[in-house]
């Protein structure tokens, strides 16, 4: 009798910000390959991943509708874009859609759907409460997939636009990287983190900074400026353990299988260089800026 093949690997959790940074990090350090599912009572948001790299976002929320995010960037007037795509069938694709009725060339929706992605990645960080489930693919492996068809998006830049954008400054999850007499070090992986965040001029100081050993009452005395995005900065790097905080306990993440495989190196999206070819505009009026102090460019 034929073997039948094994069922994916699914495993869940409570969702709060600090664990879903964590688990976005481990998922693209161990890169794995699955759908990441986060609900938040009826509203849930899915991330694709190939090779630990988001490749496609997807949720119920209808202000993230393509119909939605290219009105948003201004692509695409609404009356037209709604005249489009309103009235789709649910099983049909909006992509398609979209091409076949010539609103955008090929190349300016590839742009808009990678904003779309790395917008999305982290949007998770919104909700302080609900359910996460990773539903593992080890079988899909990076090196199988043609490149051409995936989107350009850089992993690590993505969590930390994804922390100015959907992180607020009144989250209880920044209490203690607001003020406190408690020392920063830096860890092991920091040096290989920090650069391609790719923080604003204002932050990239806290690179040399944190040497030091700083408390966090200091690092906010010598960022006066920034301190919302320092201690958005200062929280993500802490989640993802790039750094530590003396009297805080880094979140840990349990992912039971083995790592995966890295998508090759010659055609790898996670770096700084390709971060810098997408603007964050997607769902933002004319003339604001992402976080309370415009750390999210």
């Amino acid at each position: 009798m034929a073997r039948q093949p094994e069922g994916p690997e699914i495993v869940r959790g409570p969702h709060d910000r600090t664990q879903h940074a964590a688990l976005l990090y481990a998922l693209h350090e161990r890169r794995r390959s699955g759908i990441l599912e986060v609900r938040n009572d009826q509203l849930h948001r899915r991330i694709f991943l190939l090779g630990g790299t988001p490749i496609w976002c997807e949720s119920n929320l209808e202000e993230e509708a393509l119909a939605q995010t290219i009105v948003a960037s201004g692509l695409v007037p609404c009356s037209i874009a709604s005249a489009i795509l309103d009235d789709l069938a649910p099983d049909a694709d909006a992509v398609e859609a979209v091409l076949g009725a010539d609103l955008l060339t090929e190349e300016v929706l590839e742009v808009h759907l990678a904003q779309r992605v790395e917008r999305g990645f982290a949007a998770g960080l919104a909700w302080d409460q609900g359910e996460w489930t990773f539903e593992a693919h080890p079988r899909l492996r990076p090196s199988a997939v043609d490149p051409a068809l995936r989107l350009e998006v850089a992993t690590v830049r993505a969590l930390w636009s994804g922390a100015c954008w959907h992180l607020p400054a009144d989250a209880a999850e920044l209490e203690p990287f607001s003020r406190g007499d408690g020392a920063v070090q830096h860890e092991e992986r920091f040096d290989r983190i920090f650069p391609v965040l790719c923080v604003d001029p204002g932050l990239e100081d806290l690179s040399r900074m944190v040497r030091l050993g700083p408390s966090v009452d200091k690092l906010h005395g010598l960022f006066r400026e920034r301190g919302a995005d320092l201690a958005r900065l200062l929280w993500l790097l802490h989640a993802i353990g790039a750094l530590a905080v003396e009297g805080l306990e880094s979140p840990v993440v349990d992912l039971p299988s083995a790592d995966g495989e890295a998508i090759p190196a010659e055609v790898h999206v996670g770096t700084a260089d390709s971060s810098e070819r997408l603007s964050y505009d997607i769902y933002v009026e004319e003339d604001s800026e992402p976080g309370d102090d415009g750390g999210g460019s």
